[in-house]
């Protein structure tokens, strides 16, 4: 019998929401790319989008500690996003 305390024993919905924060992060740096008043900062925001990207598929899938703490996190970045985007130091 699995322990239900044990770090390998993921409900796969949790790992789910962590992609949906990421789905809406994204969402709003893609926003932003496409207002971009210049090419480099296009660029930046997709550099943003592949990042972020990279960092949750990076997440061990199989970790629940893991995904609580990118979770978190994505949470937080969520949660502080500005209506509109932030100056970008190029």
């Amino acid at each position: 019998m699995a322990d239900l305390n044990d770090d390998r024993n993921v409900n796969p919905m949790i790992y789910d929401a962590m992609c949906e924060l990421e789905t809406r992060i994204s969402g709003q740096y893609v926003a932003w790319k496409r207002e971009a008043k210049t090419e480099e900062e296009a660029e930046y925001w997709q550099r943003e989008i592949l990042r972020l990207s990279q960092e949750v598929q990076a997440v061990d899938i199989d970790s629940q500690s893991a995904i609580d703490a990118k979770r978190a996190e994505l949470r937080e970045l969520f949660a502080s996003l500005p209506d509109e985007a932030p100056e970008v130091g190029l």
